[in-house]
């Protein structure tokens, strides 16, 4: 981050913490996915319908974040976005059935999709043409790590609860929404 200039340096560790964050959370829900699914007696599909819906949201709302980020600005779309991410790590957490699941990853991935790129757009408003992709890659970076790390932190925290690592994300959220 040397050679972003002193203004761009705080706002862009910001990004990259919520990001980090973010992703985390969703990274830490795998490993535990499939014990948490016996639960509702689900099969090894439902796992994989529930990281589509995901997917799929995110998808969706991706352009749709792009967008209202242009309108309603950059910081307020990063916050709502956050803010969907911990809607979604506690419906998760409290759910007794399986098309509860399903809406909370489903929220999730419409956070992830209003947040990634209200938070490029910030790292353009805020960088250099020559420092842009610098900025990016910081970016890029941070949301990769929080997707690696979130799986072991995931297992890790399942030992005080099936639904521990899910509590345990969004927890961390709210604090990076705060």
């Amino acid at each position: 981050m040397s050679s972003l200039s002193k203004s761009a340096r705080f706002p862009l560790f910001i990004l990259m913490l919520n990001l980090f964050i973010a992703l985390l959370g969703q990274g830490m829900v795998i490993p535990i996915l499939p014990e948490y699914l016996k639960l509702f007696n689900a099969s090894g599909a439902a796992a994989g319908y529930l990281i589509a819906a995901f997917g799929a949201a995110q998808f969706i709302f991706s352009p749709i974040g792009g967008q209202l980020s242009d309108k309603w600005g950059r910081k307020s779309m990063i916050i709502s976005g956050m803010f969907l991410t911990v809607l979604s790590d506690l419906i998760f957490a409290v759910s007794t059935t399986l098309p509860l699941l399903y809406i909370a990853r489903f929220i999730g991935g419409i956070g992830i999709g209003i947040m990634v790129p209200s938070n490029m757009a910030y790292v353009a408003d805020i960088t250099t043409h020559e420092t842009r992709a610098k900025g990016m890659g910081y970016l890029g970076a941070s949301m990769n790590l929080g997707m690696v790390l979130g799986p072991g932190l995931g297992g890790s925290s399942a030992g005080f609860g099936i639904r521990g690592p899910y509590f345990f994300a969004g927890g961390l959220g709210l604090i990076a929404t705060i």
